[in-house]
């Protein structure tokens, strides 16, 4: 179990949603639920169709694949904005 409810405020699950990735209603309702435009958000996911269908739904979007390595994650965010460094 991966305990995503006790990290994050929203939890966006396809049986939750009735619709699942790639499919863009799955992010259009994602966002929705978060509170969020579609365009404020950044989406990570290791395969490029949902990727894609992120993009249509109108979130930035990358992949990124755990064999790429984390400073690669770390780099791929910094080019968003988003500071993913562990601090001491």
């Amino acid at each position: 179990m991966l305990e995503y409810d006790d990290v994050f405020d929203i939890s966006c699950y396809s049986y939750d949603l009735g619709v699942a990735k790639p499919d863009p209603a799955f992010f259009t309702e994602a966002a929705r639920r978060i509170g969020a435009a579609p365009s404020t958000i950044l989406f990570v996911d290791d395969s490029v169709r949902n990727v894609e269908g992120a993009l249509v739904a109108g979130l930035r979007a990358v992949v990124w694949d755990v064999e790429q390595g984390h400073d690669a994650l770390v780099g791929l965010l910094a080019g968003y904005g988003v500071d993913a460094r562990l601090t001491a």
